[in-house]
């Protein structure tokens, strides 16, 4: 089995430096197709145990994403790359504060 890190973040070519200058290990991806099956080869590996996904990635595949996330781990979060916020990562957010919690929060 691989050594197991805590956090990803998978997103398009350039977007994940500030994300390296944190530790957090990034891996490219130009379509959502590229990012889905990243996401497949992670979740086999039991590699990470978080998984940070641009938003726009996961639009493509947005179905896919969210069978991909039914297990506890690795979780998929979306993030909304900058200026660019579509809406879909606060709504994929809210789905796994009600997931885990029980309840959505109401902000």
């Amino acid at each position: 089995m691989t050594k197991k890190r805590d956090m990803v973040y998978i997103g398009p070519a350039g977007r994940g430096l500030s994300w390296k200058m944190a530790g957090i290990d990034v891996q490219e991806a130009a379509t959502g197709k590229e990012a889905i099956k990243l996401i497949r080869e992670i979740k086999e590996t039991e590699a990470y145990q978080l998984i940070f996904l641009d938003e726009k990635l996961a639009l493509e595949n947005l179905n896919e994403v969210e069978k991909l996330n039914d297990t506890a781990l690795p979780a998929i979060v979306l993030l909304p790359a900058p200026g660019e916020a579509i809406g879909a990562a606060r709504e994929a957010l809210d789905n796994l504060v009600v997931k885990a919690v029980g309840s959505s929060l109401q902000v």
